[in-house]
């Protein structure tokens, strides 16, 4: 995009409604800028890639994630563009990504915790100022944990190396937890305030007491110090600063108390347990990680325990959410060996996912009717296509196939999450199958046919009519993870049969992607539908020509677009990732191009 003729800097100030209103104009020399070709003196890519790979950046490619940061900065500077400009939209990706249910903000995000920290950290490396001045939003779309875990990150490369920028964001956020503490403790007694989790997540010099590392919490000491000062305790009668002791002792006291007043709300649950308060707890307003982490120690307790599963049938606030798979998986599966029944939450967690997930991907279609209704009303060119795009996007379904490293193992906890991943996935669009290492698996038990008698055949059609309004059974996660056992043992057994027969015909991952592939679009109307590949690492994409002959041959059977889910792994080698591929280029800037996915996400990135 090119900026022609004379540039025009226009700012209007706020006056009363019987004044005018002041608009400066500037004269500024000619730019030229290039936002979506790539420059011949520059190496950089262009803007809209750039923005594009933030957006999908794993959380584990910290060094990617840098290098993005930096390239933008060569990327403004090519542009004849401020590097703020640029840092900004990075910014903005990543509070967006950070934000989740239950933040204070706005909109809905994946909870990428690791990915915001690692943005705000490489951008401070060029404009420091910038970061210092964001920082506040950073409890209202993530968690004060945030901020501790991002002074914590700062002070360790600090002591690798001076730099003056990790110093000035060390000194905001202690300034912001400080700021917020003193405003807690100002309405400590105010009954209808409650404080915020400030004082929950503040360093102190207890922290990382268990880990055995001493770096750790001379780190936090560190930081507790500087808060406490900033908090003005510690001062003697005369004003002077006192020692550390003093200060320490005066900060442990308005932690304690800020801390015990969200106890007596309810919403913190620690307190609660080392005192051995269980009868205290209030399920509903308790974190429900924490509840997650301390079910055995609760349900040891009978009135605790009874209390709580009245609190569980009751409300599904109750319930320990499923904010990380893999540890849902892990937790799953140690409940296994559980004797009492009402220990298990397992069962309990997956509804509520579901209805998590129904209900964001009924906002999600909402949104898209709202988008197709300004789409079919904008006077362009392409409006009608990009309605008819909408309307397919929020018609098709996104079907799920499982693809295990190395044979399906159930009781290994990276197997065991993408079979949850699986079951939430297909239970939140009211999908039969579920397909696994290429075999179809049913998501509920098929009902036993009864046996035929002259009195049973009399009666059919009465009984199929009741059974027609019967409503149907839940389906069990515990069943359909020994259904997908078997079925991948058969799969297996097959495959390994008939590599012993012609050992060529070993099944690969792209054979076991197009068999389960082509067998869920087979169990949808119309065969048509979006394959939704669950992995650790994706395998197909070691072999690039049989991978894209594969998405071939699943696009001629009904397949839309191939979308892959991998849980945490990276993967070395292979098929190399490039957004938006075999995709149009982005359209030039001023003209909206959206390509919407219905895809729930399963990152796991807010354990």
């Amino acid at each position: 995009m090119q900026t022609r003729g004379i540039c025009k800097r226009t700012m209007a100030c706020a006056a009363p409604a019987s004044s005018a209103t002041l608009t400066i104009t500037e004269e500024e020399p000619e730019v030229k800028r290039q936002r979506s070709d790539e420059s011949v003196d520059n190496d950089a890519p262009p803007l809209d890639e750039l923005l594009v790979a933030l957006d999908v950046a794993s959380r584990d490619e910290t060094g990617e994630t840098e290098n993005t940061i930096t390239a933008l900065v060569k990327r403004a500077r090519a542009d004849g563009a401020i590097p703020r400009d640029y840092l900004v939209l990075a910014i903005l990706i990543a509070f967006k990504r950070r934000n989740h249910a239950a933040s204070q903000a706005e909109g809905m995000g994946a909870g990428e915790r690791r990915l915001l920290r690692t943005v705000l950290k490489a951008i401070a490396k060029h404009e420091p100022n910038m970061v210092s001045l964001v920082l506040p939003l950073v409890p209202l779309y993530g968690s004060w944990r945030d901020m501790l875990v991002l002074a914590e990150e700062l002070l360790e490369l600090e002591d690798e190396g001076e730099r003056p920028e990790q110093a000035l964001l060390v000194d905001a956020i202690c300034a912001c937890f400080a700021a917020q503490m003193q405003k807690d403790s100002e309405s400590l007694n105010d009954e209808e305030s409650l404080p915020s989790s400030a004082a929950k997540y503040s360093p102190h010099e207890g922290r990382h007491s268990g880990t055995g590392s001493s770096a750790k919490r001379k780190l936090n000491k560190r930081l507790a110090d500087c808060i406490a000062k900033k908090l003005g305790l510690g001062q003697g009668a005369d004003g002077r600063e006192a020692d550390v002791r003093r200060l320490r002792a005066q900060y442990r006291r308005l932690r304690a108390a800020l801390n015990k007043r969200l106890a007596e709300q309810g919403h913190l649950l620690e307190p609660l347990l080392s005192a051995r308060r269980l009868d205290a707890i209030q399920f509903t307003k308790a974190p429900k990680t924490a509840l997650a982490k301390a079910r055995k120690a609760i349900m040891k307790d009978p009135a605790a325990a009874a209390c709580w599963e009245r609190a569980m049938a009751t409300s599904s606030k109750a319930v320990p959410d499923i904010t990380d798979l893999l540890q849902a998986a892990a937790e799953a599966i140690a409940e296994e060996a559980e004797p009492d029944e009402n220990v298990k939450l397992t069962a309990r967690r997956l509804r509520k996912a579901v209805a998590a997930a129904r209900e964001a991907r009924a906002k999600l279609l909402h949104r898209a009717e709202e988008m197709v209704g300004a789409a079919e009303g904008a006077h362009e060119a392409d409006a009608p296509g990009a309605a008819a795009a909408l309307q397919e996007t929020a018609r098709l379904p996104t079907l799920p196939v499982v693809l295990s490293a190395a044979g399906l193992r159930p009781h290994m906890r990276d197997d065991r999450a993408l079979l949850m991943a699986a079951f939430i996935v297909a239970r939140a669009q009211a999908l039969s199958h579920v397909a696994v290492d290429g075999a179809l698996v049913e998501l509920s038990d098929p009902p036993a046919a009864p046996p035929v008698t002259a009195c049973s055949s009399r009666a059919a059609a009465s009984s199929a009519a009741a059974a027609a309004e019967a409503e149907a059974p839940e389906p069990s996660f515990e069943a359909f993870v020994a259904r997908a056992a078997a079925a991948a043992a058969a799969a297996a057994a097959a495959a390994a049969a008939a590599a012993a027969a012609v050992p060529a015909t070993a099944a690969s991952a792209n054979a076991r992607l197009l068999a389960g592939g082509t067998a869920m679009l087979g169990t949808v109307e119309g065969r048509t539908g979006d394959v939704l590949a669950l992995c650790t690492g994706f395998a197909p994409a070691a072999e690039p020509d049989e991978l894209s002959q594969t998405t071939a041959l699943l696009k001629a059977e009904g397949m839309r677009a191939l979308l892959v889910h991998r849980m945490r792994e990276k993967v070395e080698g292979g098929t190399p990732f490039a957004p938006r591929r075999e995709l149009r280029p982005m359209a030039a800037r001023g003209s909206e191009v959206l390509d919407v996915c219905f895809v729930l996400d399963l990152t796991g990135s807010m354990g």
